[in-house]
C-alpha cells in the first residue's frame, strides 16, 4: 500500500506515522483489515481517485492510502 500526501508535509514510512490523521481509501476497501490497532482521526471512504485528490488539496484529509497499478 502507499501513501500520498501534500508537498512539505511529512512522508509516511509505515503505519504508525497515520496516528491522528484523516485518510481517505476507495470505497470496498475496509479500514478494520488495512487500518488495524492504528489510532487514526477519521477515514474517507471515496469512489474514484479524482474525489480522494480533490480532498487532499482542499484539506479534507491528510493522506490518501492506496496501491500502485500493477497494469499501465
Amino acid at each position: 500500500m502507499n501513501a500520498l500526501v501534500k508537498k512539505g508535509n511529512a512522508v509516511v514510512n509505515d503505519l504508525s506515522d497515520l496516528t491522528g490523521k484523516k485518510i481517505a481509501i476507495w470505497n470496498g476497501l475496509s479500514p478494520d483489515i488495512f487500518l488495524q490497532n492504528v489510532q487514526y482521526q477519521s477515514v474517507e471512504l471515496t469512489a474514484n481517485d479524482e474525489v480522494q485528490l480533490r480532498m487532499l488539496t482542499r484539506g479534507r484529509v491528510d493522506v490518501i492510502l492506496g496501491f500502485m497499478p500493477d497494469i499501465l
